[in-house]
């Protein structure tokens, strides 16, 4: 996906060099969408550039930011699915720690710290670096992944997912008590 962002950003800076209605504005917009692009930060880079769209039409900029809205947004969308996988599969992998320890134990951990490194090799964190949730209960066990914002409640990348006990659930009210 960096190579296609390079690619655009090469194509985007060739045109940019030939034109002249060229808006600095625009032009300093642009680059700071392909330079978020380049960081794999697609949700910053489809803003910019659909902020040049708005606030800049008809610039070179513009015409630009107007081609490459929809693939920056691919990628954004290739981006988020991917991760969304992998916190899944965190959380599946904490899951069934959790399930071994209560067959050996016949209880639940009170933690997710005594599992390592018998039963976890170390702390799994979901894939924007966030601790995963896991809070014991009379009834057994909650586990959760709280998106990349790392905070309950949220949509896209920011999504939560949750597992009670050995159950993936689509949505539980989080009693911090």
């Amino acid at each position: 996906m960096k190579w296609l962002a390079a690619l655009l950003m090469g194509a985007a800076l060739l045109m940019a060099s030939c034109g002249s209605n060229e808006t600095p504005e625009a032009a300093f917009l642009l680059d700071e969408a392909h330079q978020a692009s380049n960081r794999g930060d697609y949700t910053q880079a489809v803003k910019l550039l659909g902020q040049i769209i708005n606030q800049y039409p008809g610039s070179k900029e513009a015409s630009i930011a107007s081609e490459e809205y929809d693939t920056f947004k691919d990628l954004f969308h290739y981006e988020v699915e991917a991760r969304k996988q992998a916190e899944v599969q965190a959380i599946k992998k904490v899951g069934r720690a959790v399930e071994i320890f209560h067959q050996k134990r016949q209880q639940y951990p009170e933690n997710l710290d005594v599992l390592i490194p018998r039963y976890l090799p170390a702390r799994v964190r979901d894939p924007w670096g966030n601790p995963i949730f896991y809070k014991k209960s009379q009834n057994g066990y909650m586990i959760a992944c709280f998106g990349k914002d790392g905070v309950p409640g949220g949509l896209e990348e920011n999504r939560d997912v949750f597992i009670q006990n050995g159950q993936f659930v689509p949505k539980l009210i989080l009693s911090f008590k």
